[in-house]
């Protein structure tokens, strides 16, 4: 009987393994799909800084 209690718990921690390798698959690409998103959407705002800053006229006048 206490051999088949110990069998249970190993097979159980096997369960318990595999669970944790699949979640942490599916974690690693939904991190890498959210990188590459950000990414894209950062370099936008960049483009978009730039932009404005070559439309913005140049200082070193007097202000009117």
């Amino acid at each position: 009987m206490i051999q088949l209690l110990k069998e249970e718990e190993g097979q159980s921690m096997v369960e318990y393994g595999i669970i944790l390798a699949l979640i942490s698959v599916v974690a690693i690409g939904v991190v890498q799909a959210i990188g590459k998103k950000l990414s894209n959407g950062e370099n936008g705002a960049f483009d978009k800084v730039d932009k404005a800053l070559g439309t913005v006229a140049g200082g070193g006048g007097t202000p009117q």
